[in-house]
C-alpha cells in the first residue's frame, strides 16, 4: 500500500499520528521541515501526503519552515501527487486575511479587519474604527499578539514603545470587537453601535484590558488546537484505512 508521509516541525503533534499509524500497521515517513533543500529537478516518491504544518511553527525557532512546506506543496502537487492539506490549506493556515476574505466569500461574517505594516500604518488602521478595538497578528497561533485597545492613543503608545511585539510576517490586523460591528462606512447607526459596544462605565487602561484578553485568548486557541488535532487524526487514519 502507498506510504504516508506525513509534513510538520512539532514532534508533539505527531505522537498521536505515529501511534495510529503502528496501531494499524501503516506504513509512514516523517517530513521534518523546519529547514532542508529541495531538489525540483527530482521527481517526489510515491505515497500519500498529510501537511500538519503551523502558523506558530517560528514560535518554536522554525521561522522558515511554511516557506519551505509551500514550496515542497507546490513541487508535491504539480507532479500530481495526493496532499491532505494542500497549498491552500496552508495559505488559510498562516494568514488571517486569508481566512476572512474565505469566509467572506462564503456569506460568514467577520469583524471589519484593517491589515497594516509598519507601526504608522498601524494607528493609521485602527483610526477607521470605532474603540474599543482588537490587534492581531496575522501568521500567530497561540493567540500571539491578541491585544484589546480603549483608545487610538492607547495603540499609539505601544507601537513606538519597547513592548510592541510585530507579527512574523509583518503584518498587523486591527478590527473590530464583534462581527456585528463590520459597518460598511462610520455612519452606521449609532444604536446599533452603542448595543454592541461593551460598557463603559468602569474604564480600564489599555495595557490592563490587554492582559485578561490575551489570556484568553490563549487559552481558547490551545483548546482549540486540540480540538483541531484530534479532527486531523480522525480524518488521516480514515483516508489510511480507504488505501489499504
Amino acid at each position: 500500500m502507498p506510504k504516508i508521509h506525513v509534513i510538520h516541525e512539532n514532534d508533539a503533534w505527531v505522537e498521536p499520528l505515529r501511534a495510529a499509524f503502528d496501531e494499524r500497521a501503516l506504513p509512514y515517513e516523517e517530513w521534518f521541515l523546519s529547514e532542508g533543500t529541495l531538489d525540483l529537478a527530482k521527481a517526489p516518491p510515491q505515497g500519500v501526503f498529510y501537511n500538519r504544518m503551523s502558523a506558530s511553527s517560528h514560535t518554536r525557532g522554525h521561522r522558515y519552515a511554511p516557506e519551505l512546506t509551500a514550496a515542497t506543496l507546490a513541487w508535491l502537487e504539480s507532479h500530481g501527487r495526493r496532499v491532505i492539506n494542500n497549498g491552500r490549506a496552508l495559505q488559510l493556515e498562516i494568514s488571517k486575511v486569508a481566512q476572512y476574505e474565505a469566509l467572506r466569500a462564503h456569506g460568514i461574517r467577520t469583524p471589519r479587519t484593517v491589515a497594516a505594516v509598519g507601526a504608522r500604518a498601524i494607528v493609521a488602521a485602527a483610526r477607521t474604527l470605532p474603540s474599543p478595538f482588537i490587534t492581531k497578528h496575522n501568521r500567530a497561533g497561540k493567540g500571539l499578539g491578541v491585544r484589546l485597545f480603549q483608545s487610538v492613543d492607547a495603540l499609539q503608545s505601544y507601537v513606538t514603545g519597547p513592548a510592541f511585539e510585530e507579527s512574523v510576517d509583518g503584518i498587523t490586523s486591527c478590527r473590530n470587537t464583534s462581527a456585528r460591528r463590520n459597518p460598511s462606512s462610520r455612519a452606521s447607526s449609532s444604536s446599533a453601535d452603542s448595543s454592541s459596544m461593551p460598557s463603559r462605565s468602569t474604564p480600564r487602561s489599555a495595557s490592563s484590558s490587554a492582559r485578561p484578553t490575551c489570556a484568553r485568548s490563549t487559552i481558547a486557541s490551545a483548546r482549540s488546537e486540540r480540538r483541531l488535532c484530534r479532527r486531523r487524526l480522525a480524518f488521516a487514519s480514515w483516508k489510511a484505512s480507504r488505501i489499504r
